[in-house]
């Protein structure tokens, strides 16, 4: 099983002086069949720039083509930021012979001795700039630099489109899909399609497309004409068993005639062919795993090699690079063949010259057309100088180099090779290094019920309010995005089903309201006259107890469609012609809103369904970036704050305003941009606010009318939504569009604590990178609404806090 390869057949290169590189990440072949490498830097490797180098199999050498610190500026003030390290399987060339890269990062910057990117990615002067998108031209030697093709991230997986000269990114850490024009410049964001980004996308020279996954193991299709990414009715092959968590693409490649795709997947390593052509969604194969092993739930598969490369070869088989690292002893690297149309497999060996360190991890590899298979990975060891082997079936006439030893710390002192200590200072704990949440527990649910009840589509899904019917416990939303949606959410048996759509294609619903009979309240804005909207959850209230009725530890027969009832959703009409409606409160049953984009007051009155408007944007609030992000009540009054931060008050007895001589708190001279984004009552007159420009939570005592600055809960700007619980303890959200919102908690007693970034586990891995919407449960959980392209409500279950009294 561990055989090492026919030694006639394979050698090995060495590419010396490059003490700051310890691995080649991508490896490509040209036309006229010179083969380039990308030279990169891990963690150990501070200040370190991806390098590329170009390797002559006609004269046997190598030679620079292009250090990117001289191509990529990088100015002192950037010197806290990742350095762009790597160039990461994403490497190509245009017919004409062009080299095209786009840049990636994980070597910490100078002076440190970590990969910390998660932990400053909303840091402005840390954060990384972005993946840049560089051409060579190896007929004048010139490199050329882009700009940045992925902002604010890096690029593991790129393709390119000879049609239409455009590239395919699937950006890391967001996990955004990107295309780039290189005859415009222009950048499309096309937005999130999963979790994770090791998810290569394809171009596919049938049909024009590009292919890809997301991280649940569904195909995705991407036309380039429309803009559109369609999820595929059709799945990647994995073992009949495995979980959909973690399930996506990790290689993709077109056959050398174009006409069909090879790929590899990412957990259970299956092999399997796509034909664009069969049928209106194309036809998926599975071709089997490296190894034939028939894989059961009972036990590991450790017989199944992980096919880590994957290269189209000109005689139509298809070779991997592939290692076993689940048994106790690891199995390196071996070549395999695989005939796809008759699904012989063959293992060449182990990629190995003998008398020569074994190689330990394959991370990039290629073909020229003379069938000559060349494998770049890591330094075989901490001293040996980077390495690549050259294998042909039919036999290779260059004899091994000698070992070359190059790696001399003393000679850069960039270099900062990860010491013990510094490994065991860098180790998540419970309570050091961790940027995820620690305490408490979130669960992701995906809007509807996979197989039972319809999905929300893909950027329709955006969560933007969220109201929880006190008498079945039923949690009912609207989502914005294309359309607007109206769903319900069964908290104790998990049930989520998308009810109805309303209102116009790009409108938004911010607020919802319950009257005391009942009756739901929610507006739209965003595409010129907007409306007020009524929901009965009265009448439905036999409709949402259903599930609980039927709910007897069993499954269900089926899941009927809503009924004409349940999905009934009242158009009221608008305040005010040409005007959408905004946030709305309600007071002694009476629904009060704002207008928008107009930004003054207006009552509606359920028992006479008639409006009232109450100008006040003229004199009381002034411009439109102090339009009010939430109006609340205490007493018998409506509270909003106005230009400058003041805090207005509305007395519906007098249809009066006045300013109460209170204003929101804000750094010095920004109040022209401040408004009170969200508020949650603590009771007696106490609420908690949060606003946008600054970041600041700030204690409003409408009682003893006064104003308590409590400053930054965390460094990201933009308190975007707050929830109290009832065990006093203030939970909230921060970050601007562009962060990874984090969650906080503060107590009068202890203060802020930043609780880092969402990420669930359970049912599926997920980080949320943005949310507007929170709500406390009754029994004291708290509902997420996620604000992004694929979007879930979450639930957060808060830690328990030790008891202090008896």
């Amino acid at each position: 099983m561990d055989k090492i390869a026919n030694q006639e057949k394979i050698t090995i290169r060495y590419i010396r002086n490059k003490d700051h590189h310890d691995v080649m990440y991508a490896a490509a072949a040209s036309p006229d069949d010179k083969v380039y490498f990308a030279l990169c830097a891990e963690v150990g490797f501070a200040g370190a720039f991806a390098q590329l180098v170009c390797y002559d199999p006609a004269t046997d050498t190598v030679k620079d083509v292009a250090d990117l610190a001289e191509v990529i500026d990088y100015p002192p003030e950037d010197r806290l930021r990742h350095p762009h390290s790597k160039i990461h399987t994403s490497m190509c060339f245009t017919p004409g012979g062009k080299l095209i890269a786009a840049t990636h990062m994980t070597a910490p910057p100078v002076g440190e001795d970590s990969y910390h990117y998660w932990n400053v990615t909303n840091d402005p002067e840390r954060k990384f700039r972005g993946s840049h998108l560089i051409t060579y031209n190896p007929e004048n030697g010139h490199t050329e630099d882009l700009g940045i093709v992925v902002p604010n991230g890096g690029a593991r997986w790129m393709t390119y489109n000879p049609e239409r000269e455009e590239v395919y990114i699937t950006g890391f850490l967001r996990c955004h899909f990107y295309s780039f024009s290189l005859k415009t410049g222009e950048l499309k964001d096309h937005g999130r399609i999963a979790e994770h980004d090791f998810l290569g996308p394809c171009y596919c020279p049938a049909d024009g497309r590009v292919y890809t996954s997301d991280s649940q193991g569904n195909f995705l299709r991407f036309t380039p004409e429309t803009g559109k990414i369609e999820q595929l009715p059709l799945g990647i092959p994995d073992d009949f068993w495995a979980s959909h968590n973690g399930r996506g693409i990790f290689n993709l490649l077109p056959s050398r005639d174009g006409k069909k795709l090879y790929g590899t997947t990412w957990m259970t390593h299956h092999i399997f062919e796509y034909d664009p052509l069969n049928g209106k969604f194309g036809s998926m194969r599975d071709l089997g795993t490296l190894g034939n092993e028939i894989a059961t739930p009972d036990h590991y598969a450790d017989k199944r090699f992980f096919p880590r490369m994957l290269v189209t070869g000109h005689d139509n088989n298809l070779y991997f690079a592939g290692y076993n690292a689940v048994p106790s002893k690891r199995i390196p690297p071996h070549i395999f063949k695989l005939n796809p149309e008759t699904l012989e497999q063959q293992d060449l060996g182990r990629i190995q010259v003998d008398g020569f360190t074994n190689l330990g991890v394959v991370a990039s590899a290629c073909c020229t057309s003379d069938g000559t298979l060349y494998f770049g990975g890591e330094r075989t060891g901490k001293v040996e100088a980077l390495s690549f082997f050259i294998y042909n079936e039919k036999g290779v006439d260059k004899k091994p180099e000698a070992s070359f030893a190059d790696c001399k710390t003393e000679n850069n002192p960039n270099i900062s090779l990860l010491s013990p200590t510094a490994e065991r200072y860098h180790e998540i704990t419970r309570t050091d290094n961790q940027v995820f949440i620690k305490q408490g527990t979130l669960i992701v649910q995906e809007e509807g019920m996979s197989g039972t009840t319809p999905l929300i589509p893909r950027q329709a899904g955006r969560i933007s309010a969220l109201a929880q019917d006190p008498q079945s416990g039923v949690i009912l939303g609207t989502t914005h995005g294309e359309i607007p949606r109206f769903f319900v959410y069964h908290p104790d048996v998990r049930f989520f089903q998308s009810l109805n759509t309303f209102g116009k294609c790009g409108e938004e619903s911010r607020s919802l309201v319950m009257t005391d009979n009942g009756k739901l309240y929610f507006g739209t804005y965003g595409m010129g006259e907007g409306a007020l909207y009524e929901y009965d959850t009265g009448i439905n209230q036999s409709a949402f107890n259903f599930h609980k009725r039927t709910d007897r530890g069993e499954f269900m027969k089926y899941y009927p469609m809503p009924s004409d009832k349940l999905k009934n959703i009242r158009n009221l009409g608008t305040p005010e012609q040409g005007q959408g409606i905004g946030r709305l409160t309600i007071l002694n049953g009476t629904i009060f809103g704002m207008t928008a984009p107009g930004g003054d007051l207006f009552s509606y009155d359920p028992a006479t369904e008639r409006f009232k408007m109450f100008p006040c944007f003229d004199q009381w609030i002034m411009e439109k970036q102090n339009i009010p992000g939430v109006l609340f009540t205490f007493g018998s009054k409506i509270y909003f704050n106005g230009h400058h931060g003041h805090i207005i008050v509305f007395d519906p007895q007098t249809e009066s305003f006045a300013d109460t001589g209170m204003k929101v708190p804000c750094g010095a001279g920004r109040e022209y941009l401040t408004t009170i984004n969200c508020a949650v009552s603590a009771g007696d007159g106490i609420f908690y606010c949060g606003t946008n420009a600054d970041g600041i939570l700030f204690r409003l005592d409408l009682h003893a009318r006064r104003v308590f600055s409590l400053g930054r809960p965390v460094s990201e700007n933009n308190i975007r939504a707050l929830a109290y619980n009832r065990d006093h303890v203030l939970w909230g959200i921060s970050g601007l569009d562009e962060d990874v919102c984090h969650l906080f908690r503060y107590t009068p007693e202890e203060g802020f604590s930043d609780e880092g970034i969402m990420r669930s586990r359970m049912p599926k891995t997920w980080i949320i990178h943005r949310a507007d919407v929170m709500l406390t449960g009754l029994d004291g959980e708290i509902f997420i609404g996620e604000n992004d392209d694929i979007s879930h409500l979450a639930v957060f279950y808060p830690p328990v806090r030790p008891c202090t009294t008896l």
